[in-house]
């Protein structure tokens, strides 16, 4: 009997393991209820009355049902039992006394939750027992059992693995021990383990954090961020499902990951893997791609548990496809060096997952974790591996450049380019979407948490900004359309103001930063600096209030002060003022602000101002802020006194348009967001601006949904002579017209290399061509 009731406990282990089982006391049909998931705690004998054996099956949800087995007459003595042996195959099916079953010893996962309703014996003939087994769908089998006669009580067979044992046999990371392993069955937390899933964000950069909090906003699941340049998550605090596992919210350098925040990041992720079943989405920026799949071994994760979300970094995605995989390479009717090259750098990133694969100790200091974009390509060949792109415009452009007529290369394919279907070695596994799709698909609760995000404590004050009709006084309306200028570091305005060559120039000395209006030079008393003693004194009164200094400077100290603060002042005024003249009747301007500066949080600044070993910092935000409030022009450009990516403000105000100064802003991103303008002090056309140029060649910057009008002015510096030409010309200002005059003729005849500028001109995108 003893190898009969084996059998019959190892089928009904098989039944329970490949199928979802229903509980109830006294189970006779199918249970619509039975949640998918449920299984077999265990089974035992409760009882026995004469030769009748009672057994019980306990359920994982409490429940438990029971059935008999009546053991036949003593017969005579029989030859000695041999124990029930009872294996795995390598396959993965239970092997019953050597003989191989078509049950597998590893439950799958069931849509239709089928499991066993009840079992039952329906009949004896002889020595043999028939067996019902009805299941949750209505189905049923029969098995038989046939009965020996007794015979000399057989040596006991070799215990099989428990269940527990088996789990371990599995799951070789998981650590608790048996009676922390029941109780997780009993309490439901094991079978919810196979249904958690967990966002991972350790990325560099500001536009992959962004990305990566748009899909973990957009999935909704419990989210650990550790990220480079941490204010683009300025709000992290106030969302309770993102934890931030160690960076500050006031950092906004560019200095890669540490060792130890890899280390502390794959702990964390080490510490949420408690039964080995639990998934993670891992976003990296794309030049790192290896350092997620390190996390994920640091971690202990099986292949099963985690997906790498590479995510783009802007320009640097479309410059790489373009140099590392087109460039150079050769296409023929017999030669496809693109695609060739391709498949041997996707052949030789295999052979470097499996080297990471194969320890759980990665050292991130290696140099195979270093940045390298081109290999976001070829990991994204491979199992476990996703890159997130937002332009395919950008990507078919390129490629489709290598066509020589109708010959193309086989590559168009690997990245599933409408119109290319041939058959490939590799295609990647590739997500092309874009910033505003994905905010487009929020519901009203989604679009905040992701606001909230990125402003943090600067949300209402960006949103006022971007939704004002009135200026602060209540009165005086703004137009309805906004134009969002990009600015950046303070310092980093170009000098159109402080430069001799851009026809004013900054002070040396300072003594040319007199305390009174009158005594100012008359060079800097014009329509786009001071214009009047009120303008002036903003930054006279600020610079000479002993409170915006944080210690007191020396005389020398305070002399540089003077001279490198007016010249950056002027910098950052002359250019606001200058988009405002331009396109202040027809957009209210808002000012972004960059990152490392927020302005009313100087403390925090990642770029000091620091002239002779001495930070001005805190005059540099007063006088700052001071312009925004009360210069004459200046309280006309609304101040967002924090953002990431430009199309974030346009989710927030109506009529949105970007312009400013060169930033990786532009490229990879919606297209539908205009760029109206970009200022830059260079001599050349808009095709030689990394940040606009493969937007250009795509299309998106030429012209406005098939009309002849173009969306965007590339201001160099002839662009910025004529523009200022105009204006002036509009104030009465003749004398300035003839300066910046003089100063285009002799720009285009030299930038152009031509004897003589009669007939020639630039358009507004910096071409040369023909009046």
């Amino acid at each position: 009997m003893k190898r009969i009731f084996s059998f019959l406990i190892c089928l009904l282990s098989i039944f329970c393991l490949v199928s979802c089982s229903t509980g109830s006391t006294q189970p006779t049909e199918k249970d619509p209820t039975v949640e998918e998931g449920k299984s077999i705690l265990k089974i035992e004998k409760t009882n026995t009355v004469g030769k009748v054996d009672t057994y019980t099956i306990f359920y994982t949800d409490g429940t438990f049902t029971t059935f008999e087995v009546t053991n036949g007459t003593d017969g005579l003595n029989g030859t000695e039992g041999k124990a029930a042996t009872i294996e795995i195959s390598e396959d993965g099916y239970w092997v019953i006394n050597s003989e191989k079953t078509e049950f597998k010893a590893i439950g799958e996962s069931s849509a239709s939750g089928k499991g066993i309703a009840l079992i039952e014996k329906k009949s004896t003939t002889g020595k043999i027992d028939t067996y019902l087994i009805v299941f949750t769908d209505g189905t049923s089998e029969e098995f038989t059992v046939t009965n020996g006669t007794d015979g000399t009580n057989g040596t006991d067979g070799n215990d099989g693995l428990s269940a527990y044992e088996i789990y371990l046999k599995y799951h070789k990371n998981y650590t608790g021990t048996e009676e922390e392993w029941i109780n997780a069955l009993a309490d439901g937390s094991l079978a919810q383990s196979y249904k958690t899933t967990y966002n991972i964000i350790f990325t560099l950069a500001t536009i992959p954090p962004v990305l990566a909090a748009l899909d973990a906003i957009g999935n909704g699941y419990e989210t650990y961020a550790l990220i480079e340049r941490g204010k683009t998550y300025n709000g992290i605090e106030q969302l309770p499902n993102f934890h931030n596992v160690g960076f500050s919210t006031n950092n906004n350098s560019s200095s890669g990951f540490t060792k130890d925040q890899f280390d502390l990041m794959a702990s964390k992720m080490e510490e949420l893997n408690v039964f080995g079943n639990e998934k993670f989405n891992i976003y990296v920026q794309d030049g790192t791609g290896l350092s997620g799949l390190g996390l994920a071994m640091n971690a202990n994760l099986s292949d099963s548990q985690y997906e790498i979300i590479m995510c783009e970094d802007g320009r640097g995605t479309y410059i790489a496809l373009e140099q590392a995989f087109v460039q150079g390479k050769a296409l023929s009717s017999t030669v496809d060096e693109l695609y060739d090259n391709y498949v041997s750098y996707v052949n030789y990133a295999k052979e470097v997952v499996e080297g990471v694969k194969s320890t759980n100790k990665n050292d991130f200091t290696d140099s195979k974790f270093g940045y390298y974009i081109p290999f976001a390509y070829t990991l994204a060949a491979l199992d476990n591996f996703t890159y997130w792109i937002q332009d395919e415009a950008q990507i078919k452009n390129i490629l489709e450049k290598s066509n020589d007529n109708d010959i193309y290369s086989k590559l168009l394919s690997c990245f599933h380019i409408d119109g290319y279907q041939d058959s490939v070695e590799y295609t990647l596994n590739i997500k092309y979407d874009n910033i505003m799709n994905s905010v487009s698909n929020f519901d009203e609760t989604q679009k905040t948490n992701y606001l909230t995000l990125m402003y943090g404590e600067y949300f209402e004050d960006t949103y006022t900004n971007l939704t004002r009709t009135t200026l602060d006084d209540h009165t005086t309306t703004v137009p309805e359309s906004k134009l969002v200028f990009i600015g950046t570091r303070i310092k980093s305005f170009p000098a159109i103001a402080s430069n001799d060559a851009y026809g004013i120039g900054g002070v040396t000395t300072a003594e040319e930063v007199p305390n009174t209006y009158a005594d100012l030079n008359s060079k800097y008393k014009i329509p786009l600096l001071f214009p009047t003693e009120a303008d002036y004194n903003i930054f006279i009164e600020n610079i000479n209030d002993v409170n915006n200094y944080e210690t007191t400077p020396t005389a020398e100290q305070l002399s540089a002060v003077r001279v490198q603060c007016f010249n950056y002042y002027i910098n950052y005024i002359f250019v606001l003022k200058y988009t405002y003249a331009l396109y202040g009747t027809s957009y209210d301007i808002i000012m972004k602000g960059h990152p490392s500066e927020v302005l009313g949080a100087y403390s925090n600044w990642t770029n000091a101002y620091v002239t002779s070993s001495y930070n001005y910092n805190k005059l540099m935000n007063e006088v700052i802020m001071d312009f925004h409030s009360t210069d004459s022009m200046g309280k006309f450009i609304g101040m967002v006194p924090y953002g990431t990516a430009a199309e974030n403000l346009a989710y927030l105000g109506a009529d949105i348009a970007i312009c400013g100064l060169n930033s990786s802003t532009y490229t990879g991103y919606d297209t539908n967001v205009d760029v109206t303008f970009v200022l830059e002090l260079k001599n050349t056309d808009i095709t030689t601006n990394n940040n606009l140029n493969s937007r250009y060649q795509a299309g998106n910057l030429t012209f406005h949904e098939g009309n002849n009008e173009y969306i965007t002015h590339y201001d160099n510096t002839g662009n910025i002579y004529k523009n200022l030409i105009s204006i002036y010309t509009d104030l009465n200002e003749t004398e300035l017209v003839e300066k910046y005059q003089l100063l285009f003729d002799a720009w285009l005849k030299a930038s152009f290399n031509l004897e003589s500028i009669e007939g020639y001109d630039i358009d507004h995108q910096g071409f040369l061509i023909t009046k």
